[in-house]
């Protein structure tokens, strides 16, 4: 069944949005570069991606949920691509904006950090020490891990986005991998009774 988005969307389509909303967002707080969230939220984006999508009437083959999600991803990572260019232009100053957009609890969860709702404030810290480590990465390395492991693309579907091979891309993103595993040892939080 063909699903398009020139009218508003169907209500799989909504809910399917509503329940990955939060993925969603984290998928672009980690893609975009902080420069672009000082300027953008990260709600922005999404709402900006979906409203081009809309505006475009692109149609595309829903194949169910996770084609769906695929195809959502790749979208807002071009989004992402198209602002950083177009700031990058312009050359905008940067005024602090807040991109807390989904809370804190639902983002560490995505991150897929264990943790009570009591620690709302080892929270924020913890997803704003991942954001940071994450930013330190290449734009290149970013791109790799999120689509594999958020968008959940294939090799194949990311070699496409890339114009790589599948074999290069499952290299680069074993080694995105373990560039991030060692940003994420040595620049490791210090110990909770250190803290105090």
């Amino acid at each position: 069944m063909a699903e398009s988005f020139d009218r508003s969307p169907s209500a799989s389509i909504a809910s399917v949005l509503a329940r990955h909303q939060s993925s969603l967002l984290a998928f672009i707080r980690l893609n975009a570069s902080a420069r672009i969230l000082a300027l953008e939220s990260a709600s922005d984006i999404l709402q900006s991606t979906l409203l081009g999508l809309t505006r475009r009437q692109l149609s595309f083959e829903f194949r169910g949920e996770a084609s769906l999600l695929k195809w959502l991803h790749v979208a807002v990572l071009r989004k992402i691509q198209d602002r950083a260019k177009f700031h990058g232009r312009k050359r905008r100053s940067a005024g602090l904006v807040d991109i807390s957009t989904a809370s804190n609890t639902q983002l560490l969860s995505i991150y897929r950090q264990v943790f009570s709702p009591s620690m709302e404030v080892s929270a924020q810290e913890e997803v704003l020490r991942i954001e940071r480590i994450f930013q330190q990465l290449e734009p290149t390395d970013r791109e790799v891990i999120t689509l594999a492991r958020f968008a959940e693309l294939d090799y194949a579907e990311i070699a496409a986005q890339q114009r790589r091979s599948p074999d290069a891309v499952r290299m680069h993103l074993h080694r995105a991998l373990a560039r991030l595993s060692r940003l994420l040892v040595e620049i490791s939080p210090s110990p909770p009774e250190q803290r105090e």
